[in-house]
């Protein structure tokens, strides 16, 4: 498949890019310079050098997909979700080119009722809370656009940037899914194996409007302990080779 990843030089891109060169996919990544990536550019990719509010429709519609890992931190800056989201939306519009989008847990909601974000609890940290209501903001406002393929993925709980690649995670819904086991009682997901589920996602196909989101599969963990204790083999022995894609469990 042929990818455009946009803002591809950040934590979030650099792990998509390498998840999707992984499994033999062609990838063009958009950053505004190449200095972006403030060391090597990954070998296998093509660089395009380009603002998102200066790509066009002719720049993404050759591609299979687009995957958007655009973020910023600043508050004053965090209303460039929408307008750069927006203007995604607006390039695919009638396309049919599957859009991607990694999104924030803070605009997931506490329960079913979907009354509250996680972002509005009052444990939610509070440098953080602008810029997660900022990408509540841009989802909400994706909703209302005319994309007939959108996903939206977002960590559910933790996002942790040096836990290692696994392949084993579960696929939820928009809600928060508590983990009373853990302080604090939140799911994990690191930034790798949110990469496996985008990159499993992506290779699946546009299906409709959804947001998802994804944490790791400590059940699994636990499984593949039991076994390895009832074999007898070490955790490292041969037969645990890394598969092409991920393990995923749907809650």
């Amino acid at each position: 498949m042929k990818f455009a990843i946009v803002a591809a030089a950040g934590r979030s891109g650099r792990h998509i890019t390498e998840e999707a060169l992984r499994r033999g996919h062609k990838v063009t990544a958009f950053v505004p310079s190449v200095d972006e990536y403030r060391g090597a550019v990954p070998e296998g990719i093509t660089v395009r050098e380009k603002t998102i509010l200066d790509l066009t429709r002719e720049d993404l519609a050759p591609f299979d997909a687009v995957i958007d890992c655009f973020g910023v931190w600043r508050e004053e800056e965090g209303d460039l979700h929408t307008e750069t989201l927006l203007h995604l939306a607006g390039c695919l519009s009638g396309t049919g080119v599957h859009l991607l989008v990694v999104g924030g847990a803070g605009g997931l909601f506490t329960d079913g009722t979907h009354t509250r974000h996680f972002h509005e609890t009052p444990g939610f940290p509070a440098d953080t809370r602008a810029v997660s209501a900022a990408q509540a903001r841009s989802y909400e406002a994706l909703t209302h656009t005319d994309l007939a393929a959108y996903t939206y993925l977002a960590p559910n709980g933790l996002y942790l940037p040096d836990a290692p690649r696994t392949g084993k995670y579960v696929l939820a819904g928009e809600e928060i899914v508590p983990n009373p086991g853990a302080v604090p009682p939140l799911h994990f997901v690191s930034y790798a194996d949110l990469a496996v589920a985008m990159i499993d996602l992506a290779e699946a196909g546009g299906r409709g409007r959804r947001r998802l989101s994804v944490y790791h599969d400590e059940a699994a963990d636990a499984e593949a302990t039991d076994r390895t204790k009832a074999s007898g083999e070490h955790p490292g022995a041969p037969g645990g080779a890394e598969t092409t894609g991920g393990e995923v469990s749907q809650r």
